[in-house]
């Protein structure tokens, strides 16, 4: 009998900390939320097409953001787009897109600073932008 209770009592705290304490240490991540753009398609006066095709908000990083910025306290965006360059000649672009809260305060990327030359008639797709904005940032919008 008393044996029989001490294996009750040795299953129940074996499941209490490998099954319920590390469920209850680290919530699970949200659903990511996909968030498709309308009207897709920015044209620029130098002739250059942004194509945006969708932003997902998600609990996780695509990158390393999870050390700087924790999950706790932030949400990552990315912004999925295309650059297209119908010209006939190569054009240098800086594509500067962030998010502003309904509070003005703005949100960029690491890589708004960076200018890269696209060939004429070349489409560069599946390019991505992340952004770490606060859990509590509220009535977010796209700027370009």
């Amino acid at each position: 009998m008393i044996h029989m209770i001490r294996k009750i009592v040795l299953a129940t705290v074996l499941l209490a900390f490998c099954v319920i304490a590390p469920a209850l240490a680290q919530p699970y991540p949200s659903p990511d939320q996909t968030f498709y753009l309308n009207p897709p398609i920015l044209v620029d006066d130098s002739g250059i097409q942004i194509e945006l095709h969708q932003v997902v908000a998600s609990d996780v990083p695509l990158g390393s953001y999870n050390i700087t910025f924790p999950p706790t306290e932030y949400r990552y965006y990315t912004v999925y787009y295309t650059r297209y360059n119908p010209t006939d000649h190569e054009i240098r672009y800086q594509f500067n897109i962030t998010f502003v809260d309904r509070n003005g305060t703005v949100y960029e990327t690491e890589d708004n600073t960076l200018a890269t030359g696209i060939a004429a008639g070349r489409r560069v797709s599946d390019e991505v932008k992340e952004f770490h904005i606060p859990r509590d940032a509220a009535g977010l919008y796209l700027r370009w």
